[in-house]
């Protein structure tokens, strides 16, 4: 997978545990890096716009209906590259 094609989406980022990055790669919080950087953001803060690849991560401390729509709005946020 591309790094630079992946987004990953977080109920909050403020507070995110996995925002500082992994082994040979770090997050972002600027669109269109290049390199070895995965663009970072909170799912209300990613609404209405796309990306390639979404990962959604740290939605357990949600309730459930919360949970569901966070999930609704970060599932939409995938293109389908023709």
């Amino acid at each position: 997978m591309r790094t630079r094609k992946s987004t990953s989406l977080a109920h909050g980022r403020e507070h995110s545990a996995i925002y500082g990055g992994g082994p040979g790669w770090q997050y972002t919080d600027k669109r269109g890096r290049g390199g070895k950087r995965v663009f970072f953001s909170s799912i209300r803060g990613f609404k209405g716009l796309e990306s390639p690849v979404v990962i959604l991560c740290e939605l357990g401390d949600l309730d459930q209906e919360s949970r569901d729509n966070q999930i609704y709005v970060g599932m939409s946020r995938t293109r389908n590259p023709a």
